[in-house]
Order: structure tokens, then sequence, then C-alpha cells
């Protein structure tokens, strides 16, 4: 932000021939990780839904499981806002690891409701329902256990915080959001899913 208001500041400067500015410090190796991140980022989505696919056989259900990606973002956006920590390298490494910690609560879900209904023949509704019952407490045990573990490196005021206190941050306020909205998300996108097949293939 302030590389963009010096930028802002000496665009209309004139300067003699032959001479010019340029940020220097760790900016551009800032920028540059950056970019590499978000690439990083990218590229870890598509391995889980390559390995999601290839597990539950499916091209559709990753797509259900893979809903709490984005939803964790909403809490992790959030604590950053909230908290005294700004997005840099640690908060993305904090992203990258949400996207592998947070599918989790949805794979055993999804997991348990295609149990239900193709060993039980239950309505998916009905199946959502038990499995969210059944898996409710799992869910709640592994969430606590990532808080209560990252939680001296989120509230760490020593000087190396710097990299790992956003990490910490992002993926405690990630993990909240996510298994919040993932109780509820994904069991209504599985029927949804479930509902748009049968009308498709009775059309």
């Amino acid at each position: 932000a302030v590389v963009e208001k010096l930028e802002v500041s000496l665009k209309d400067v004139p300067f003699p021939e032959d001479y010019f500015y340029k940020v220097g410090g760790d900016y551009p190796t800032l920028v540059q990780t950056s970019k590499q991140m978000k690439i990083m980022i990218a590229a870890v989505i598509v391995l889980i839904y390559l390995v999601l696919a290839s597990l539950f056989e499916s091209l559709y259900q990753p797509f259900l499981i893979m809903v709490a990606v984005p939803l964790a973002l909403v809490g992790a956006v959030i604590a950053l806002y909230l908290g005294p920590k700004s997005m840099g390298v640690g908060a993305m490494l904090g992203m990258m690891m949400l996207g592998g910690i947070v599918v989790n609560h949805s794979i055993m879900l999804v997991d348990r409701i295609n149990q239900y209904v193709r060993e039980q023949n239950l309505s998916p509704i009905k199946a959502a329902v038990m499995a969210n019952r059944d898996r409710l407490r799992p869910i709640l045990m592994t969430v606590s256990g990532t808080i209560l573990g990252l939680l001296p490196m989120a509230i760490d005021r020593s000087e190396s915080a710097n990299l790992w206190a956003p990490l910490a941050i992002t993926v405690i306020g990630g993990v909240i959001s996510s298994t919040i909205l993932t109780l509820l998300v994904t069991p209504a996108f599985y029927i949804l899913f479930i509902d748009l097949i049968k009308f498709s293939s009775s059309g």
C-alpha cells in the first residue's frame, strides 16, 4: 500500500535525463513471492480435486467437498481483518494449508452420506441429517485440536512472529468458519446435486 502511494506521488515528478526511481529493499521479493504463492494455491486446489476424484470415483462429488475451501477463506479474511496482522507470505501459507485441512470435514460428511444413501437406501435429506449427527463430534474434536495447537503461534508477539502469527490466525479463522458453514452448506449442496442428477436423467 505504501509503494502504491509512493508511485502515485512520484508519477508527476520530473526527473533529469537518465535518472529514474526504483523501489528496492524486500518489496520486489515480496511481489515475486506473492505471485508464486497464488500459483501454488491454484496448484494445490487442482491436486486436491484430482485426489478426491480418484478416491470417490466421481467427477461431481469432489466439487461438493471442495465447497469448504471458499467457506474457509471467509473466516481467514475476517480473522486477518480483525487481527493485528496483515496479508503477507505467512497468511498465504496459511491459506495453502487450509486447502488441505478444511476438506477433511467435507470428506467425512460426504462419505457418511454416501453410506446411508447407497447401503441403507435412505433419502438424501435423511442421510444428510444423520451424517451430520454422526460426524459432528469427530469434526469438533479435530477442529479443537487444530485451534489449540495453533493458538500459541497466533498470540505470539516475539520478533519471529511476523511470519508465523498471520499463518496461525489465517488457519484458525478459516477452520472455524469452514466448520460452521460446512455442516450446513455441504449437505445442502449434496441434496441439490442429487436432485439435479435425477432431474437431468428423467428429462
